[in-house]
């Protein structure tokens, strides 16, 4: 493996970082280890099934190529991998716990990445995996003129990467690129098992954050949900009790209106109770004087409803056959009659004919 020592004391490099899975909680910076401090191995990585390997084979493979590569035990060592943008070989790298605890990265679990510097610049095409070849390279890559200044995680798993440069004329917009879940996790460079425990940690976060803006939104249609309600409500009660309040005036101008239908009925002759009343005491009179009438109520089509009382049922008999036998009248049912203490109180429906008489 590729080896090189550089004494000089450098401080992490680190840049701030959102993560949106975890909006409600501050995440930890990024740091980037600088290019020194690694060794640096090419793999060929040839699958020779041509079948889709998961991410735990992948890791085992180039476990196993740098327990073979190393000289050091792999617990002495933090590591990773990384393939670079239309390369065939992939990068394996590695580098001393005991030198980055000395050089001041002693505190790589509370970063939400841990990766070597040259990684986001492999990705940026900024260098080419050629470079990391030569010894003398890995050294003046921390220092480069284009060297990474911030990097910022976005909701979409890239990575914006803002470049600071020494042409004043050049455009500091940053940059992103696409790394993917997986190759982050590839290339962090912290043990498998604490790997392994902060993304069930992280997807449990993801998972909790979730539901809570799911909760958020549910609560939020709930009180719009209550508060359309509540004005529903309202304008119905509001709505009820005016038409409450317009009821009077809705019954008289009702009442209004029969009384001119009955004026204007009369003034056509379509109704004629004097003349009703002339007829039915005519035919009253022959028959009993004890034919009293207490109530007549005659409709618009001249229907009469008659309620009074008589002498006795004979007399009550008498006085709708002779309706019946006039040409003014039409009985239109049966009278009904209850006899009590006798007097016999009685209810005639009948059919006036206001013409009749004229024919």
């Amino acid at each position: 493996m590729n080896n090189t020592i550089n004494t000089q004391e450098l401080e992490p490099h680190d840049a701030n970082m959102e993560l949106e899975e975890s909006p409600t909680i501050s995440d930890p910076p990024i740091c980037l280890i600088p290019c020194q401090y690694f060794f640096v191995e090419f793999i060929t990585f040839e699958n020779e099934d041509d079948q889709p390997i998961s991410d735990k084979e992948a890791y085992r493979f180039f476990e196993l190529q740098l327990e073979s590569l190393s000289p050091l035990p792999l617990d002495q060592l933090l590591w990773g991998y990384y393939t670079p943008p239309n390369a065939e070989q992939s990068i394996l790298y590695a580098c001393l716990k005991s030198r980055l605890a000395n050089e001041g990265y002693d505190a790589l679990e509370d970063y939400t990445w841990v990766l070597p510097q040259f990684v986001p610049q492999l990705a940026l095409e900024t260098i080419q995996p050629s470079e990391l070849r030569d010894l003398s390279k890995l050294e003046t890559l921390s220092t480069n003129e284009a060297e990474v200044h911030s990097l910022h995680l976005e909701k979409d798993l890239q990575i914006s990467i803002a470049q600071s440069t020494t042409n004043e004329e050049s455009d500091d917009s940053p940059t992103s690129i696409s790394l993917e879940l997986p190759v982050l996790w590839s290339a962090d460079i912290r043990s498998e098992a604490f790997k392994d425990q902060e993304q069930k940690n992280r997807s449990r976060l993801a998972f909790v954050n979730k539901s809570l803006t799911f909760s958020l939104y549910f609560i939020a249609f709930i009180v719009l949900s209550e508060l359309l309600l509540a004005g529903a409500n309202l304008w119905l009660t509001q709505y009820a009790s005016k038409i409450e309040t317009q009821a009077p005036t809705v019954r008289l101008i009702e009442d209004q209106h029969t009384l001119i239908n009955k004026l204007e009925q009369i003034s056509n002759n379509e109704v004629s109770p004097i003349k009703l009343l002339e007829q039915a005491n005519q035919i009253r009179s022959k028959i009993s004087s004890n034919i009293i009438y207490d109530n007549v109520d005659i409709t618009n089509e001249n229907e009469v409803t008659i309620k009074g009382t008589a002498g006795s049922v004979n007399d009550l008999n008498r006085y709708v056959t002779q309706l019946n036998q006039s040409k003014n009248f039409n009985v239109l049912e049966d009278p009904k009659y209850i006899t009590r203490g006798g007097k016999t109180t009685f209810t005639l429906k009948m059919y006036f004919q206001s013409n009749a008489s004229q024919l």
